[in-house]
C-alpha cells in the first residue's frame, strides 16, 4: 500500500474521543440520572428513595474537579419511578430552574402525571387534565422569551395504560410554562403517538423549536416524527394547524403491536439539525440505530446513517461536539450483559470514528438510559450501573491527521 493511500485513509478517519471517568455523585439505590439543560456548569439530577418510600430529586454540580454536595430539589411520597421516564430539568434564560417529575394521582388504578416544581417552591401539574390516565415522557427547554417550553405524552381521551390496546390513547402535547412554573396554552400536536417512548425538544436559531417523538399510525407503524413548534405558541391566537403538522423524514415502516419503550434524541447546532433513533426495520428483525442530519434547518434531510446494527438495544442520545462533529451513544447487547457505546460523525466529510466502549452494564431495564450534556467543548455523560450514577467527561475528538 502506498504512503499516499495511507494518508488518504488517515484523513478520512476520526480519532476516538477521550473518555475520562469522573467520581460518582450518588449513593447506592439511585435511578433516573439526567442533566439540567441550559445550566452554566455541568449539573446532574437523579432520584433517591428513602426508607419511608419518599423519593427525593437530588442535584449536584461539577465544579473545580469534583461534584458539589447533593441538594434536594423536590421530594414526594407519591412519586412514580419509571426506568424509562426519567426526571427533566431546564434553566430559563433568566437563570431560573424548573424540574419535572412523575407523581401518582389519587385513583384506585395506575395513573400519574407530570409535576412541575420551580426552585422557588411553586408546584403545578404540567397538564390541565387530571383524569385517571397516564401523562409522562416530558421534555423541557428554555424559551427564548421567558420561562420554558414543554412537550409530553398525554393519555386523556383513553382509558388508562395500554402498550397495544385499542382502548388507550396517547397524544403528544405542548405548552408554554411561565416564569412561575404555570403551564399555559395547551396544544395537541399529534393525537396518536407511541405510548411509552421518550420525547426530545430543542430550539433553533430562528426562534422556533423542534420536537422529535415516535409516531403511531392507525395500522401500528411506529416511525420517528418531527414537528416544528413556533416560538409564540400559547401566546398569540390564530396558530395555523399546518405549522404544527408533524412529518416523518425517514420512514422505517416498523410495525409493532406494542410500544418498544425506545425514544429518539435530537440535537441542534446553528442551522444543522440531527436526530437518532432505534428501529427493528420494516420486517421487525433488523435492530439498528439510525441517524438523520439536516444542514438547512430541518427543511430537508440527507440519506440516513446506520450507526449500529445487529446487537443494538437502542436507548440513544446525541450531541453536537462542535459545528462539524456529532457524538452518538447507544446500548449494545453482548454475550454477557451489555455496553454503552459511542461513535462520532463528521457531518461534512460523512466519516465515522470506530465504535468505542463507554462502560459495561447488565443490559436490564434497571440500567435506564445514558444521558449526554454539552458544556463548552466537552460532552458529559451520566448513566446507571447497579443503582449508582456513573459519570464521565468526553473530550472533543480530533482527526488522526491532527
Amino acid at each position: 500500500m502506498s504512503v499516499w493511500f495511507i494518508s488518504l485513509l488517515l484523513q478520512a478517519t476520526l480519532a476516538l474521543p477521550e473518555v475520562e471517568r469522573l467520581p460518582e455523585p450518588s449513593s447506592a439505590g439511585s435511578t433516573g440520572p439526567n442533566w439540567v439543560r441550559g445550566a452554566p456548569e455541568p449539573t446532574l439530577i437523579w432520584m433517591e428513595r428513602e426508607r419511608d418510600k419518599t423519593v427525593i430529586l437530588q442535584e449536584s454540580v461539577w465544579r473545580e474537579g469534583s461534584w458539589s454536595p447533593k441538594t434536594a430539589q423536590t421530594q414526594s411520597n407519591k412519586a412514580f419511578v419509571n426506568w424509562a421516564d426519567f426526571p427533566q430539568a431546564a434553566v430559563s434564560l433568566q437563570g431560573n430552574s424548573l424540574y419535572a417529575t412523575l407523581e401518582l394521582m389519587d385513583y384506585p388504578h395506575l395513573s400519574y402525571g407530570v409535576r412541575l416544581n420551580t426552585e422557588s417552591g411553586n408546584t403545578a401539574w404540567l397538564h390541565q387534565d387530571t383524569s385517571g390516565v397516564e401523562h409522562g415522557f416530558p421534555s423541557l427547554v428554555a424559551h427564548p422569551a421567558e420561562g420554558w417550553l414543554a412537550i409530553w405524552l398525554d393519555g386523556r381521551g383513553g382509558s388508562g395504560h395500554g402498550h397495544g390496546s385499542e382502548s388507550e390513547r396517547m397524544s403528544l402535547m405542548a405548552a408554554r410554562v411561565t416564569a412561575t412554573g404555570e403551564a399555559l396554552g395547551e396544544v395537541v400536536i399529534d393525537a396518536r403517538a407511541c405510548s411509552c417512548c421518550s420525547t426530545d425538544l430543542a430550539f433553533a436559531e430562528d426562534g422556533a423549536a423542534w420536537a422529535v417523538y415516535r409516531d403511531r399510525s392507525d395500522d401500528e407503524v411506529r416511525d420517528i416524527a418531527l414537528v416544528q413548534i413556533p416560538a409564540n405558541l400559547g401566546v398569540e391566537d390564530g396558530e395555523s394547524a399546518a405549522v404544527l403538522e408533524s412529518r416523518i423524514p425517514v420512514p422505517d415502516g416498523w410495525k409493532v403491536l406494542g410500544c418498544p419503550v425506545n425514544g429518539p434524541a435530537l440535537a441542534i447546532e446553528a442551522n444543522q439539525l440531527a436526530y437518532c433513533w432505534f428501529t427493528m426495520g420494516k420486517d421487525g428483525s433488523q435492530p439498528q440505530v439510525r441517524l438523520a442530519v439536516s444542514t438547512d434547518g430541518g427543511d430537508t434531510f440527507g440519506i440516513p446513517y446506520r450507526i449500529s446494527s445487529g446487537r443494538s438495544l437502542g436507548r440513544v442520545d446525541l450531541e453536537f461536539v462542535d459545528a462539524d462533529t456529532l457524538l452518538v451513544t447507544w446500548l449494545e447487547s453482548r454475550s454477557q450483559g451489555a455496553a454503552w457505546m459511542a461513535k462520532t460523525l463528521n457531518v461534512k466529510t460523512r466519516e465515522f470514528s470506530q465504535a468505542m466502549l463507554v462502560d459495561s452494564v447488565s443490559g436490564s431495564r434497571s440500567d435506564g438510559f445514558l444521558r449526554l450534556s454539552k458544556q463548552q467543548s466537552d460532552i458529559y455523560a451520566a448513566w446507571l450501573d447497579d443503582g449508582i450514577v456513573r459519570t464521565a467527561r468526553i473530550s472533543n475528538p480530533r482527526t488522526l491527521q491532527e
